[in-house]
């Protein structure tokens, strides 16, 4: 709870909410955000989006998308140089749906488990 509350209360985060018949239908975290200041890293201040939920029953119709545009515009109106997101590599329609939407991949990060 007081995460979401700090998250609603901070100036550089909110939740962006998707209702459909005063019902919610999913919610999108979000955060600006600053790299850290290293000779060897060009700052860049962006929008982090920290989470993306949308209900089962309203999967599949425009609610992610919905989110995703708001998203955009909060984090153009900040003057923010861009949207930053993190997702699994096995979850397919969340990666596909971030495509559609001109996300490309800048990273990965790869694990090796020790204790099996």
């Amino acid at each position: 709870m007081e995460f979401l509350t700090n998250t609603i209360s901070e100036d550089k985060s909110d939740i962006l909410v998707a209702e459909i018949n005063n019902s919610i239908a999913g919610f999108l975290l979000i955060q600006e955000l600053s790299t850290p200041p290293y000779s060897c890293i060009v700052q860049h201040n962006y929008a982090y989006i920290m989470d993306i939920i949308v209900g089962g029953q309203y999967q599949s119709k425009g609610i992610g998308s919905a989110l995703l545009q708001e998203a955009k515009k909060w984090a153009e109106e900040r003057k923010l140089d861009h949207l930053e997101l993190s997702v699994l590599a096995e979850n397919i329609g969340a990666f596909a749906l971030y495509e559609r939407h001109g996300f490309k991949e800048a990273s990965r990060t790869m694990r090796l488990e020790i204790n099996n």
